[in-house]
């Protein structure tokens, strides 16, 4: 939920990724979304850069914490209201991701791992040499 800047009005504000083969219609979802709220329309559908796929997801989820934004009369007023429901969730590839406590890579003691060799060969392009290493 958001407080309009310029009404003072709160409303839902609904921030999603997705996954999808083809660019969603935001004209239809534009519809869609007036129809469910009874008078928002306002939608803003963007891809995630590709070359920086970490700006969208943080941009996305940053609005989780967004309450330290507003004043605390709002966000106890948001808490008395929406305690105990439902704002968050998954769904298709993204549901039952399992997030692991510690989120630092694990190490590598006593696990094989594979170093791929490519060299390039005039004529041919490039070729993979496979080795098998063990850390020492």
């Amino acid at each position: 939920m958001k407080r309009g800047a310029g009404s003072g009005q709160w409303h839902p504000h609904l921030h999603m990724i997705a996954i999808g083969e083809h660019a969603p219609d935001q004209d239809a979802i534009a519809s869609e979304w007036k129809n469910i709220t009874g008078d928002s329309h306002v939608v803003d559908v963007r891809a995630i850069s590709q070359e920086d796929p970490v700006s969208g997801f943080l941009e996305v989820f940053k609005y989780a914490v967004k309450f330290s934004d507003q004043p605390p009369a709002d966000t106890w007023h948001c808490f008395e209201t929406l305690r105990g429901k439902r704002l968050i969730g998954s769904a298709g590839c993204f549901r039952g991701v399992v997030v692991p406590e510690q989120l630092l890579d694990e190490p590598f003691d006593d696990l094989p791992f594979r170093t791929l060799f490519y060299r390039y060969l005039v004529g041919r392009g490039y070729d993979l040499q496979r080795r098998n290493l063990t850390p020492a």
